[in-house]
């Protein structure tokens, strides 16, 4: 009887943290594809240090500043991170359905024999038993006997014209 470890649930980390790693990583250019790239790649690289998109606490309210210039700039990190939380839970969601779809096709196979075992046992068995009597209704032979009527024809005209 010994003592169990607990384990240990992974620290979340705030989606502040997220963006403040994107805004470290990125590259300052003119080119807005660089920049946004270079934003992307830094935030989702905290997200996988965290330990995934479960481990990321994200607000039901972005803080938006209220000053009137330089809210651009703010989005791109923003933005960074909450498509590369988004992106590693995509990958996560396909690897999930796969592994339900297998299961369901196993199970859909499992029944589809079994149905099939069932319904080959009716198919083989003991005879075709309409009504709880073998005769009856065109089911059985009946035993009286028949006599043949052989017909002749006596008169039988040929046309040889």
């Amino acid at each position: 009887m010994g003592l169990k470890k607990k384990k240990k649930k992974p620290k979340t980390v705030r989606l502040k943290k997220v963006i403040e790693e994107a805004k470290r990583s990125m590259i300052p250019s003119n080119d807005a594809g660089v920049a946004i790239g270079s934003a992307l790649k830094g935030a989702q690289a905290a997200v996988k240090r965290a330990g995934g998109k479960r481990n990321v606490r994200a607000p039901r309210i972005l803080p938006v500043p209220s000053k009137v210039g330089g809210f651009l700039p703010f989005l791109v990190p923003v933005f960074a991170g909450l498509s590369a939380a988004g992106a590693l839970a995509g990958g996560a969601a396909g690897i999930a359905k796969a592994v339900n779809d297998a299961n369901a096709n196993k199970e859909q196979l499992k029944e589809s024999q079994r149905h099939n075992e069932t319904m080959e046992a009716i198919a083989l068995g003991k005879g075709l038993y309409l009504k709880p009597y073998k005769e009856g209704l065109g089911l059985g032979r009946e035993q009286r006997a028949m006599s043949m009527k052989i017909i002749a024809r006596s008169s039988l005209t040929l046309n040889t014209s």
